[in-house]
């Protein structure tokens, strides 16, 4: 019997894990691809069509951002970056075609890969660390 509760709460959680992402309404490979759109049309004069920079620095370099990471290009993209020809485009584009330019950016140079949540591979270890322990918690509840 606790078996079959424990089986029942893990079924739940995988099921929702899966729908969760889906309720959020975001279709990330489409989200990608419209923003490659946009930095082909907006962002491609400055930084180069393969992100290997002009007259803004180079894209391309996944050690670049990795450290910068992607609240900080977030950021950049939408109050533009202090003393250098960097405009702010909070203005001009919306905050969800701002999260596709930097799904785009990350996907293309950084090799994140967009799964519905934006992780690194430490995250995620922490994620599924996490996850163990709930499930850990679940089967001692049920187990009580």
């Amino acid at each position: 019997m606790n078996l079959q509760k424990f089986l029942t709460v893990l079924i739940v959680l995988t099921v929702v894990s899966i729908v969760l992402p889906a309720a959020w309404g975001v279709n990330f490979e489409e989200s990608v691809a419209n923003g490659k759109r946009i930095y082909a049309r907006d962002c491609a004069s400055c930084h180069g069509a393969e992100g290997q920079g002009g007259v803004g620095p180079a894209l391309n370099s996944k050690s670049k951002l990795d450290s910068l990471g992607l609240e900080n290009v977030k950021h950049s993209i939408e109050d533009g970056v202090e003393g250098t020809a960097m405009p702010g485009w909070k203005d001009t584009l919306t905050e969800s075609e701002i999260d596709d330019l930097v799904h785009f950016i990350f996907g293309e140079w950084a090799g994140l890969v967009i799964v519905g949540i934006e992780m690194w591979p430490w995250e995620i270890a922490f994620v599924v660390i996490g996850a163990i322990w709930a499930l850990m918690g679940a089967y001692y509840v049920v187990r009580v």
